[in-house]
C-alpha cells in the first residue's frame, strides 16, 4: 500500500516538473520568437546574432516537444 502511495506521489511530482519547465520553454520561446518578430531588432541586430536567436528557438521548439511527449507518456 504504501509502496503504490509514494509511487502515484512520484508521478504526481515528476507530472508537475514537467509542467513547470514546459511553461518556462513555452515563455523563453514566446520571448525569442517576439524578438525575431520584431523589425527594429532584425534590423539591428549582427547577423551572427539573428542566427543565435533562431538556433535557440529550434532548440525550444525541441525541448518543448520532448517535454510534451514525456507528460503525455505519464498520464
Amino acid at each position: 500500500m504504501f509502496a503504490a502511495v509514494a509511487g502515484v506521489i512520484v508521478l504526481v511530482a515528476e507530472r508537475a516538473r514537467l509542467d513547470k519547465e514546459s511553461a518556462r520553454v513555452e515563455k523563453d520561446k514566446g520571448d525569442l520568437e517576439k524578438r525575431l518578430n520584431n523589425p527594429g531588432f532584425m534590423d539591428r541586430a549582427p547577423a551572427d546574432v539573428v542566427v543565435g536567436f533562431r538556433e535557440k528557438l529550434a532548440l525550444a521548439d525541441q525541448r518543448l516537444t520532448q517535454l510534451r511527449a514525456s507528460r503525455a507518456s505519464l498520464a
